[in-house]
């Protein structure tokens, strides 16, 4: 899932206020930064982010990539998708949701389940201190490699 335009500048607009109250510099970057990980459904790493700025601003670091991308996870506007093998992923989707991990390609996908998103947090995590939320990770083989292997099976035929 990715949000949709008018999402994307209520958030930016939200983002402003709280940086304001958080003594935070709203600039340019920052905006440009929140816009591109709002704008993706594939939950793109720092490297991926500033691998889409680059062009369009050419003296951006990849610090300034990664120090807005925690400053936007403090204040509740992104949040972090752990990948196996992979690097931190960042998520503009703040709603509760859920993860389809691609054990193959490791492609992440966003779905959302009333069942799941009802669990209660369990006695034996609240007993290992404060917890936030609760997110269920499935994995699994995409459709998209399922596919590949169909095809990959037809053409040995």
């Amino acid at each position: 899932m990715k949000l949709t335009g008018s999402q994307i500048k209520k958030q930016l607009d939200e983002f402003q206020k709280a940086a304001k109250i958080a003594g935070i510099k709203v600039t340019p970057q920052r905006l440009t930064i929140y816009k591109i990980v709002a704008s993706s459904d594939s939950h793109p790493t720092a490297e991926e982010v500033y691998q889409a700025l680059k062009a369009g601003m050419p003296t951006i670091s990849l610090d300034t990539v990664y120090r807005t991308l925690w400053i936007l996870t403090d204040l509740g506007f992104l949040h972090t998708v752990y990948q196996p093998r992979g690097s931190v992923r960042f998520d503009a989707i703040t709603n509760k949701h859920h993860h389809f991990f691609c054990i193959r390609c490791f492609k992440i996908r966003d779905f959302e389940n009333s069942v799941l998103s009802s669990l209660p947090i369990p006695r034996e995590a609240e007993e290992c201190g404060r917890t936030i939320s609760l997110r269920v990770e499935v994995q699994g083989i995409c459709e998209e490699c399922l596919k590949e292997d169909l095809t990959k099976i037809k053409d040995k035929e």
